[in-house]
């Protein structure tokens, strides 16, 4: 019987086709040329396929060699939301190359490639997961202890394992006390290193060999002989002091905020500038144990000047500390020492919109802490809300102005005078004189040189009796060319005098005068007061008023009082 050669492309294709050898293996095969087409596969590649492209594949074929195998890790790529990452171990055989091919004929058409792929998802994260185990079991291991130790019955290191600990070396350890480790050992009862009953994770501050404390965690048992009798103890110790220290920033970092946000609380309750920074300066004395505390405001100044005042203040202070407070906070831009070598001092500007305010200065008592680099930051939050208040009370200070002066004078206006005068008269004690003071021939300033010359007189007498005014009294601009000020403590016979001196202040405007025949000048009239009259300040005005008008219906230019007695008994006589 002669044998019948068999057809390699044809076996591949029976052996593929449904009930072939390979369609129902439960594993994907797929066979494909060397550009990457693929030219026979069974069912379970059909899912696989659909995920990987010819390049992919073509580029497999061509990283194994003519009759080699090659294996790669393929991850095939996620297509849907609910899809889950796959991750294939692709077997690549390749054909060996085909001596007796024509000349000519293309590899391609001949040459062909077996793939076997295999689910490897599971092995490959377990592999991993063991990787991740044994990193973890060798940190814990690190991380177990930093020296085990042993002390006899003395609490003497008998045995060390580490090489130095804290700063000495094994051999200075050993033989040596460990309780003389402890940085206090008076306030540690139970000698952590030889304890009669278990430790478990005890912790102990101790001093490292250059002075520095070390936060430990000791766990220690005793060793104890077979009759029951304590030998010694052995345990482990772990240097924790960054750990520690990192918890204990952590903390006061807490803390801060905590205080930052109760001060913060406190300035903001406070609805009047000058109440928050009192409530401010009360809280920080308290939240800093501090005995001395001044907020400090930046005074307006017209020619750049620096002039600080102090707003609010807590406990006393040398008067030469607080000048060099003031002086430094000119020249600083950040928290800094109020003196150079004070540690227990600090001084921190105040800024709203990066323009100095003003500041802060603080003291401690010279048994207290110094000031850390976290009561600065403390300090430096309480002084941005401090600059917004300095801000408020300047503006509400400023509202105030607006509200109480006249916008072209600067003194006060009709009503806020009447307040003052009201308040000053309730009192019912010393005693006083209302001023009237009315332009001579100002209409004629307005019709021949115009309204800003008028206002320009205005401004002339308002300036000559501002500067008449004593620190007690207060002058105002009625309206028009009238204005009206209180003498404080002249008395009935002093008035006429104190009127002339006002004359004579107000002879600046004459030279403003545009027509001769009309001289500028002023008429002043005269009220005294005194509490046992019993006059209203509505009444007392009336008088001054009306003092004043019969200097301008006799000569204008002079100077008229008329007393309590007069006034009203010539009402009672018109009456």
């Amino acid at each position: 019987m002669t044998d019948v050669p068999i057809d390699p492309d044809q076996a591949r294709e029976a052996a593929f086709a449904p009930g072939g050898a390979y369609h129902a293996l439960p594993v994907a095969l797929w066979t494909c040329s060397d550009n990457g087409t693929v030219r026979h596969k069974n069912h379970e590649a059909e899912a696989i396929l659909t995920r990987l492209t010819g390049n992919q594949l073509a580029s497999m074929v061509a990283e194994t060699d003519p009759g080699g195998v090659r294996r790669d890790l393929v991850t095939l790529p996620v297509e849907r939301d609910e899809e889950e990452e796959v991750i294939l171990e692709i077997t690549t055989q390749r054909d060996p190359s085909d001596p007796d091919a024509p000349d000519g004929q293309e590899a391609t058409e001949k040459a062909e490639c077996l793939f076997v792929a295999r689910d490897a998802t599971l092995d490959h994260r377990l592999r991993s997961a063991l990787v991740d185990s044994r990193q973890r079991f060798k940190d814990l291991v690190e991380m177990s202890a930093d020296f085990a130790f042993e002390t006899d019955t003395n609490g003497v290191f008998a045995f060390i394992s580490a090489d130095s600990f804290l700063g000495y070396n094994s051999e200075e350890l050993v033989g040596s006390s460990a309780r003389t480790l402890l940085a206090k050992p008076e306030i540690e009862p139970v000698d952590p290193f030889c304890p009669p009953t278990p430790l478990k994770g005890k912790a102990v501050w101790c001093r490292k060999r250059n002075g520095d404390l070390a936060y430990l965690r000791i766990v220690a048992s005793p060793i104890q002989s077979p009759s029951g009798e304590i030998k010694g103890a052995r345990g482990v110790a772990r240097d924790e002091t960054e750990g520690q220290a990192n918890e204990m920033h952590l903390a006061r970092a807490r803390e801060q905020q905590r205080i930052i946000a109760h001060i913060l609380k406190t300035i903001r309750e406070e609805a009047d500038p000058v109440d928050m920074l009192n409530a401010a300066a009360r809280t920080l004395s308290r939240a800093l144990s501090a005995r001395t505390v001044r907020l400090y405001r930046r005074a307006p100044s017209t020619v750049g000047d620096m002039i600080f005042r102090a707003v609010s203040e807590i406990g006393t202070l040398d008067e030469e500390v607080d000048e060099i407070a003031r002086d430094r906070l000119a020249v600083v831009d950040s928290a800094v020492r109020v003196e150079q070598h004070d540690p227990r001092s600090a001084l921190i500007p105040a800024t709203y919109r990066k323009r100095l305010n003003g500041g802060l200065a603080i003291w401690r008592d010279a048994k207290g802490d110094p000031f850390d680099e976290s009561d600065l930051v403390l300090l430096q939050a309480v002084a941005g809300q401090l600059g917004i208040a300095l801000q408020q009370m300047g503006n509400q200070e400023q509202l105030k102005e607006i509200s109480e002066t006249d916008g072209l004078t600067g003194l006060l206006n009709r009503r806020t005078f009447i307040d003052r005068l009201s308040e000053r008269l309730s009192d019912e004690t010393g005693c006083g004189t209302l001023v009237y003071v009315d332009l001579d021939n100002f209409k004629s300033v307005n019709d021949l040189v115009g309204h800003a010359e008028g206002d320009l007189v205005l401004r002339t007498l308002a300036d000559a009796i501002e500067a008449y005014c004593g620190e007690q009294d207060f002058a105002a601009r009625m309206g028009g060319d009238e204005f009206v000020l209180w003498l404080e403590g002249i008395r009935q016979e002093e008035a006429e005098e104190s009127g002339q001196h006002l004359l004579e202040r107000c002879d600046a405007i004459k030279g403003f005068t545009p027509d001769m025949s009309k001289p500028l000048g002023v008429s002043i009239g005269l009220a005294p007061w005194s509490p046992e009259q019993h006059e209203a300040a509505d009444a007392l005005m009336a008088r001054a008023d009306d003092a004043m008008y019969r200097v301008k219906h006799a000569s204008k230019g002079d100077v008229t009082m008329v007393p309590f007695e007069d006034f009203h008994g010539m009402l009672k006589e018109e009456g």
